[in-house]
């Protein structure tokens, strides 16, 4: 039972730590994420707002206009450090390019499917993650349309490459991801994650997604990344599918929502450690624990044992005492003694005044036992035992009445210092247990004891009673 609850005690306080620590990972991956966006997002309306830009726009064909923007573009990127910058027409096509002298340049491409143009001839500006179609590299597309005399003249669009902040990730060690509108994963620190959902999408939906064209050629590869995901200890857990023993298995689910983007940040912490931790703490609990119990099992015992082995030594004493004074050989020794016990401590028999007052301090208003040890010696020599155990509960004592107590001296030779049978009995509001005990000599033990050695104490009874009523 000790073990169950300090287990559930440190695991929810290791999951609620967890918690806590990747919620404060994750506002500053978030920070990061914002910084590096935040660094580009001017630039798609100055380039919109550029002479070059509409010139190349509203000249469509002129060969002079259309090398000029492509070095403005070029020298721009220089400084600002994009993955691209691009211009493109009403009709989506690219008329100049950051890249117009590489292999993989985007002028002459037609865009107007991808929605970071359309949604920015609609709205006026739009943002979009997906895959690159020309060079084969993800990044994220910010676009501005550019506004001409008579309608909108084009679209300026950067496109973001995040590898940086994925490496950066990498090198933290944790089991990130970034999860776009559909659930697909587009950013992580295990490759193997990129452009998987999080849970399997049904084939209803998947045309949809597909027809997106967000994910490369190859597309969403459709393999749930979680296989179950469930709230527990106030926190949120998921299991994970998968070969790889690190990234499978049960691991603590920490979600932070991007709504200025439709992203989210999740972040999985393994549950293997929590539950090892919180084993061991519960284990040292439980032996802590069972130490404690041990402990007070041993003053029980002692304090049973001091009680016993006076009662013993009484009798050893008296039998000796028996013999000198020449009994016979069928003589019965019975001898009993008293121990006081007040939390861990045993209360002498008082002999001064001062043993007696600090008795009565100690009882005074609080709980005690008593242990009462009875032995018998047979004529035979067979030494025969009963331990009784009374607890007794003593009223709040004031200075008044301890002294009158203490005055009285029927404290004298007492264990505890007090006398049930005299005064002290008015000390006493609670007695669970024997009072015959309590005062020295337990009388249905003691008559058990007897009887069991075949002495006739019910014959003594019945002729005392004769006795009585002649």
């Amino acid at each position: 039972m000790v073990f169950w609850v300090a287990f559930e005690l440190t695991l929810t306080a290791a999951v609620r730590d967890a918690e806590e620590q990747a919620q404060r990972r994750l506002a500053l991956f978030d920070r990061t994420l914002e910084a590096i966006i935040e660094r580009f997002h001017y630039l798609p309306v100055a380039i919109s707002q550029a002479r070059e830009t509409r010139m190349v726009l509203e000249s469509a064909g002129d060969n002079g206009a259309v090398e000029a923007a492509n070095g403005f573009l070029s020298q721009i990127n220089e400084t600002a450090g994009a993955s691209e910058i691009f211009l493109m027409d009403n009709s989506g096509a690219v008329v100049a390019a950051s890249n117009w002298w590489t292999l993989t340049s985007l002028v002459g491409t037609n865009y107007s499917f991808r929605p970071y143009f359309a949604d920015a001839m609609a709205r006026g500006r739009a943002e979009f993650y997906a895959f690159g179609m020309s060079t084969r590299v993800p990044g994220l597309f910010l676009s501005q349309r550019v506004e001409g005399p008579d309608g909108p003249l084009g679209v300026a669009v950067i496109k973001i490459n995040l590898g940086e902040i994925e490496a950066n990730w990498w090198r933290s060690g944790e089991l990130i991801g970034i999860v776009d509108l559909n659930d697909v994963v587009i950013l992580s620190t295990r490759p193997d994650w990129r452009y998987r959902p999080l849970k399997t999408i049904p084939m209803t939906q998947f045309a949809a997604i597909a027809g997106q064209q967000r994910y490369g050629e190859n597309g969403v590869e459709n393999r749930g990344i979680i296989a179950d995901r469930w709230q527990s200890r106030g926190a949120e857990f998921a299991l994970l599918s998968g070969s790889d023993p690190e990234t499978s298995g049960y691991f603590v689910l920490q979600e932070l929502r991007l709504p200025k983007h439709a992203w989210r940040i999740l972040s999985f912490s393994p549950l293997t450690p929590l539950y090892g931790s919180a084993v061991t703490m519960a284990t040292a609990a439980a032996l802590g624990c069972a130490a404690v119990l041990l402990i007070i099992v041993l003053l029980e015992q002692r304090r049973r044992l001091v009680a016993q082995r006076l009662a013993d030594l009484k009798a050893l004493t008296a039998q000796h005492k028996a013999s000198i004074a020449g009994f016979g050989a069928n003589t019965m020794v019975l001898a009993a003694d008293t121990v006081v016990a007040v939390g861990r401590r045993i209360l002498p028999k008082a002999e001064t005044m001062e043993e007696a007052s600090d008795c009565l301090r100690l009882l005074s208003g609080r709980a005690h036992r008593v242990y009462t040890g009875v032995t018998l010696i047979t004529p035979s020599g067979a030494r025969r035992h009963r331990l009784v155990e009374t607890r007794i509960r003593f009223k709040r004592l004031s200075s008044r009445e301890m002294e009158a107590y203490l005055a009285s001296a029927e404290w004298r030779d007492k264990a505890g210092g007090y006398a049930i049978q005299g005064i002290a009995g008015a000390f006493v509001v609670k007695l669970v247990g024997s009072y015959s005990a309590v005062v020295g000599l337990p009388l249905h033990e003691t008559t058990q004891l007897l009887a069991g050695e075949g002495y006739p104490v019910h014959f003594n009874w019945l002729n005392q009673s004769s006795l009585s009523g002649v």
